[in-house]
């Protein structure tokens, strides 16, 4: 919950997001101090309000952390005055109001009397004291709004009304383009009308073109493609340049059928963060699951060692998540549904787990 100091009226809309410490304080220098907070508003971590009139925030506003909102200057403009501890006359107090889709910037001052126009961005550590214009972006101690080409901004696809997406037009919008478009890939029919009602509804500023998931048509594609002869193994298409900790990686397959009939394939591409092998080897993971003597018929250690245990990736101290690239896909006549086909692929997983330290 905010900490709130001083006879302030608050007006909250619905989902509104507080991501951290809000600060909400008032004097009594006017009557019945108000903060409104319309719907959609997303404030970040350690904001300060300082509400002596009003301070409005309108719908789809984001506020990052830091940041200062005050409509007044919490002290008198009169030297004696201020010696005096007195507060603010009613006059030197003026609203502040952010419109609807603004985009606040980190540590940034919202000084009295202040307007940020629709979908405006005030960059991070800008002090504002004039009016913002509606899309510009000021910039700076004063803030002013930046000057330069105006140019055509791609928005990223968009599916749904969720707030990355409105961020996402708020940040264009405030570019300055020339022209800002929504992309929405549908997925189906269905999905497209759902998505077409959503920014009806919302009507925004930008229009929304929908266009036809190509990847549809690529599996499409592939598959008519596919063939019942042999293909390239090892360092071949994704396998090329494939690697583990120890040894070169690359393309593998295997297939089976079971004693009813369903046939089970899998390709897989290994370039593992982690080692197939135990230790150095020549003992691999995955000898208790070795068929046909795939892996030599070397079985398993007579014992292990603590070297072999010891924990090693790809990059050593300097590994990361971009290391792994292990991909797997499995593919079976059975027809299965959502809950099977998601069992399979956890069973997929474990699969790795038994031939990958660490998978």
């Amino acid at each position: 919950m905010p900490f709130v100091i001083g006879p302030t009226s608050i007006y909250v809309g619905d989902d509104v997001n507080f991501f951290g410490k809000v600060d909400i304080a008032s004097g009594y220098v006017c009557e019945n101090p108000k903060l409104v907070i319309h719907d959609r508003v997303e404030l970040g971590h350690n904001i300060l309000f300082v509400v002596n009139k009003l301070i409005e925030i309108e719908s789809d506003v984001n506020v990052a952390g830091g940041v200062r909102f005050m409509d007044s200057d919490a002290h008198p403009r009169e030297m004696a005055a201020r010696i005096a501890d007195l507060p603010p006359v009613e006059d030197e107090v003026k609203p502040v109001r952010i419109c609807r889709g603004a985009w606040i910037g980190q540590y940034a001052f919202i000084l009295k009397g202040v307007t940020v126009g629709e979908g405006a961005i005030v960059s991070a550590s800008s002090v504002v004291v004039t009016d913002v214009p509606v899309v510009a972006r000021p910039l700076g101690s004063p803030g002013q709004p930046a000057l330069g080409a105006h140019r055509t901004s791609v928005l990223r696809p968009i599916s749904s009304d969720d707030a990355a997406s409105r961020r996402a037009i708020t940040y264009a919008l405030g570019l300055g383009a020339s022209d800002v478009r929504g992309l929405h890939v549908a997925l189906g029919e269905d999905d497209t009308v759902a998505a077409e009602a959503v920014w009806a509804a919302r009507a925004l500023p930008i229009p929304v073109d929908v266009v036809a998931s190509p990847y549809r048509d690529l599996g499409y594609a592939a598959a008519q493609a596919a063939s019942s002869g042999d293909f390239a193994l090892g360092s071949a298409g994704a396998g090329l340049g494939a690697t583990t900790v120890n040894l070169k990686g690359g393309l593998g397959s295997a297939s089976a059928a079971t004693q009813g009939g369903v046939k089970v394939a899998a390709l897989a591409v290994v370039n593992a963060v982690g080692s197939v092998t135990i230790g150095d080897g020549p003992w691999f993971w995955a000898a208790p699951y070795e068929l046909n003597g795939e892996y030599g018929g070397r079985g398993m250690p007579s014992a292990f060692t603590p070297e072999m245990h010891r924990f090693r990736v790809k990059g050593g101290p300097d590994a990361t998540a971009i290391e792994n690239t292990t991909l797997i896909v499995v593919v079976t006549d059975a027809i299965l549904t959502k809950a099977q086909a998601k069992r399979l692929a956890m069973i997929a997983q474990t699969g790795m787990a038994r031939a990958i330290h660490p998978v």
